[in-house]
């Protein structure tokens, strides 16, 4: 199973929708979760299920079971991922395209990848790009593991938990 997901910001996120329905398109058995959020989405591929939100527990859950995960760089979702040893796709949101305020999440993305918790998604998608990232990320997650002592000892990573703990207590 392959989940996606955009998170919950208000601005629309329509290069994802693209992404989606190139991958349901690539992968016609493979069944696709997607949490779309505000960004509009219909599908006439049976192999994807779009969902607006979903909620904590259950969003943990469809982590844990998916072979593959799709998402913006939003810290949050690539911390969960982490603790998970998961190396997910990302596509971050772009201040050029009025995905986000500015490019923070490119940024983020940055930091993740140079740990090699994460690969990035190039835009504009090309098929055979997409397919060697894809072998690639399931190659990763199946191979080598992320130890956990990577994640405790790196500063970002408790910097940007740190901050993510202090948001969800307000």
């Amino acid at each position: 199973m392959i989940f996606a997901t955009i998170g919950n910001d208000h601005r629309e996120f329509r290069r994802f929708n693209n992404l989606i329905h190139l991958i349901g398109k690539l992968y016609p058995n493979e069944e696709i979760i997607y949490q779309n959020g505000y960004t509009p989405f219909i599908s006439e591929l049976p192999n994807i299920t779009n969902k607006e939100f979903i909620k904590r527990e259950e969003f943990k859950h469809v982590l844990e079971k998916s072979s593959l995960v799709f998402t913006h760089a939003g810290a949050g979702t690539l911390l969960q991922l982490t603790k998970l040893k998961k190396i997910p796709l990302v596509l971050p949101r772009l201040f050029k395209f009025n995905e986000h305020l500015d490019n923070h999440q490119k940024e983020t993305l940055n930091e993740f990848i140079k740990l090699k918790f994460a690969l990035e998604i190039e835009y504009p998608f090309f098929e055979s790009e997409l397919n060697k990232k894809i072998k690639l990320a399931h190659f990763l997650n199946k191979s080598k593991p992320l130890t956990n002592d990577v994640f405790k000892e790196n500063l970002l990573i408790k910097s940007i938990k740190k901050d993510i703990a202090e948001y969800l207590e307000k």
